[in-house]
């Protein structure tokens, strides 16, 4: 892997995603990480500041490729989402839940008379 400064993952995240497509650049990520929950993390992260709308906080679905792009790359099984968003909670790492809703409340049902002479004029 091309060595490049280690700010460049937060300064220059496409060009650190780019050194990362070399040889070991994923087995590096890996390793430097610690676990891969963390790994996925700084890797969705460096893609999301990489888009035409940046942000630095991770969707599960965007940690959740991550994490199958580090699995696949270093041959490693890919855990839950529930883990890897766990992991990420002991790491003090944020990442952007989607909302449950909650069902809307039944709405009362009104009885409708159908007599028409009774609306006659």
């Amino acid at each position: 892997m091309v060595r490049i400064p280690a700010t460049a993952e937060q300064e220059r995240p496409a060009e650190w995603l780019e050194a990362l497509q070399d040889d070991g650049g994923y087995e590096w990520l890996l390793a430097d990480s610690g676990s891969l929950a963390v790994a996925a993390h700084r890797l969705a992260r460096a893609t999301c500041r990489t888009r035409a709308l940046p942000s630095s906080l991770p969707t599960v679905r965007e940690l959740e490729a991550a994490a199958r792009s580090l699995g696949d790359a270093c041959e490693v099984a890919v855990p839950s989402s529930g883990c890897l968003l766990q992991s990420c909670e002991l790491a003090d790492l944020i990442v952007i839940e989607p909302i449950e809703r909650t069902p809307a409340p039944r709405r009362a049902t009104y009885s409708v008379d159908t007599d028409a002479a009774a609306y006659s004029y």
